[in-house]
């Protein structure tokens, strides 16, 4: 999303398909630091709460959810009139940038539990193995999702297929996991 915040707006109609906000580093830094923040007020306050109330196993699929969820709010923003003022767009985009963060967190949280319950024996194993499949996503993401929003602007002169594929993408492990994951609480035999 940074990438495409920070894209100039389209002059051109052929190409405002390809367009972003064109915000500056400071508002972008700004969006991410309020994210950030409330991300904290989150875990602290409702995360557990609602990991209690819906379980692990459904509070990551709804995590999974709200993240592709977030994907479009970019094809929402260029479906727009080009005379829709500035500040609904960029309210738009503060919506999706705060349910990806919520998304996260929720998803690292219940990622930990679920692991260390999933594994039998030493927990720590299991939250090691989590932790490294989480940094390895966390390295090659970028780069593919990268490769793959160039592509996107390249070939086809516009973000918007990029952003749903990666909303239908995104939703298609919550869709898996609430329908093949076993009930929980989770019972290992060793």
């Amino acid at each position: 999303l940074p990438v495409w915040l920070s894209t100039p707006i389209a002059t051109q109609a052929e190409l405002r398909g390809s367009s972003g906000l064109g915000l500056g580093p400071s508002v972008i830094g700004n969006l991410q630091s309020t994210t950030g923040v409330g991300n904290i007020i989150l875990a602290l306050f409702v995360t557990y709460r609602i990991i209690n109330t819906l379980g692990p196993v459904t509070t990551f699929g709804l995590a999974l959810f709200i993240n592709a969820a977030a994907a479009f709010g970019p094809p929402i923003v260029q479906l727009m009139p080009s005379n829709t003022p500035e500040p609904v767009a960029l309210s738009l985009m503060c919506i999706s940038y705060s349910l990806v963060a919520a998304s996260r967190n929720m998803m690292f949280a219940t990622a930990l539990m679920l692991s260390k319950e999933a594994a039998p024996g030493a927990p720590g194993v299991a939250i090691g193995i989590n932790q490294s499949a989480c940094s390895l996503g966390a390295g090659l993401g970028p780069l593919l999702t990268g490769f793959a929003y160039t592509q996107s602007l390249r070939l086809l002169r516009s973000c918007t297929p990029f952003f749903i594929g990666v909303g239908i993408l995104g939703a298609l492990p919550g869709v898996l996991i609430q329908v093949m994951a076993p009930a929980w609480p989770w019972r290992i035999s060793v």
